[in-house]
């Protein structure tokens, strides 16, 4: 049962959601585990978790399953099994607990449409009755008013504060740009103000915060969002 569990939350952490910061396409991570993994065992291994969260086994045994299954098949290095699944157990465990996805949907959706019917949410055809039948539809006037704002939004700033020049930049791990990740080549090699591959420096921030300061009289409003 332990190495049931491990697999599909090994799986289902390491790759669905560590990938994305190396900004891997879906298709492709999930077309790489279809090969190496059979639908019949998706479908005990689904079921198996969905029961374990339904009577609310012990989640330290969970976690530690996980690790051990994601350390014995590679699905990472040791020391990102061990810290990732902690991290992000309690969002699988919570999905497995309340989702409304069959097994087979759960499976064609972690194995692309290779195993059982993918689930896509924006391919659905919904309907929503309305009490009273829908209202008639009164287009939306603003307001006539002689007034211009100037907006700076900002969004996503995402400081690593272990980010380390000179280190690689991209590389086999979810975060780069930081121990324990060993220096760089100079066409891999985190810059002193930022990396694409990365989240940024200190550095940066300050630098952005400072010139805000010194500018701010041409903007009305800032909007910080992500």
């Amino acid at each position: 049962m332990k190495g049931l569990l491990g697999t599909v939350l090994g799986l289902l952490i390491v790759f669905r959601l560590n990938q994305p910061v190396q900004s891997a396409s879906l298709k492709g991570i999930t077309s790489g585990i279809a090969d190496g993994v059979l639908c019949e065992a998706c479908t005990v291994i689904v079921d198996t978790i969905q029961k374990l969260a339904q009577f609310h086994f012990s989640e330290s045994l969970i976690e530690k399953a996980a690790i051990e299954a994601c350390e014995k098949f590679k699905l990472a290095d040791d020391r990102i099994c061990k810290l990732i699944i902690p991290e992000f157990k309690d969002e699988v465990l919570y999905v497995f607990d309340h989702t409304a996805l069959s097994t087979r949907e759960i499976c064609g959706t972690i194995l692309d449409d290779k195993c059982g019917t993918t689930y896509d949410p924006f391919n659905q055809e919904w309907t929503v009755p309305v009490p009273g039948g829908k209202p008639p539809l009164i287009p939306y006037q603003p307001p006539k008013v002689n007034i211009t704002n100037r907006i700076l939004h900002i969004s996503d700033i995402h400081w690593d504060p272990q980010y380390t020049p000179g280190l690689q930049a991209r590389c086999d791990e979810p975060l780069c740009c930081r121990p324990p990740l060993p220096k760089g080549t100079p066409d891999n090699s985190a810059g002193a103000w930022g990396d694409a591959h990365c989240d940024i420096p200190l550095q940066t921030v300050v630098n952005l915060m400072e010139h805000l300061n010194a500018t701010q009289d041409q903007f009305d409003w800032i909007y910080l969002t992500g």
